[in-house]
């Protein structure tokens, strides 16, 4: 797809009892070769998201014979592993003090939560050294909602 970000997981294993909810899961079970793309946030899609979602589903049908052309790579992927999730405590306002991307260190102050006044009710330091790869788009936030996702990194897939 064209990805610099990659998370390995192998789909051989899916358990029968596993349930099927996602397409490519049923696919794969059936032997039928898939592919999920996710773009956008909260219903928001840029342009360009949609362009290389577009180039990446050519380069995977030219890479496994599907369509002619010349296939690329990306060069030095990163592979994703272990994700840790924050949720959040209270009901407030949400603010990012970091980029989807970016790379913290154990215990970086990666967010807060306020109250309705500005007060700091939460904090949210990362748990793991890593990339951070899904931040809280929307300010209000809710108890149990996912704020960040961060993930430990590899330069190399190791099965």
């Amino acid at each position: 797809m064209g990805n610099k970000y990659l998370i390995p997981d192998n789909y051989n294993l899916v358990p029968d009892s596993l349930n099927t909810y996602w397409s490519e899961l049923a696919a794969i079970k059936n032997n039928i070769p898939a592919i999920s793309v996710e773009c956008s946030d909260r219903g928001n899609i840029e342009l360009e998201e949609i362009e290389f979602a577009r180039r990446g589903v050519i380069n995977v049908m030219r890479t496994i014979g599907m369509m002619d052309g010349e296939a690329f790579k990306v060069e030095h992927p990163l592979y994703l592993f272990e994700e840790t999730t924050l949720s959040s405590n209270k009901n407030g306002i949400f603010y990012s003090k970091v980029e989807e991307g970016q790379y913290v260190v154990k215990e970086t102050l990666v967010g807060y939560t306020t109250d309705y006044w500005g007060n700091i009710i939460e904090e949210f330091h990362s748990p793991i050294s890593g990339i951070v790869t899904l931040i809280f788009k929307l300010p209000a936030v809710n108890i149990g909602e996912s704020v960040f996702h961060v993930h430990k990194v590899k330069d190399k897939f190791e099965e």
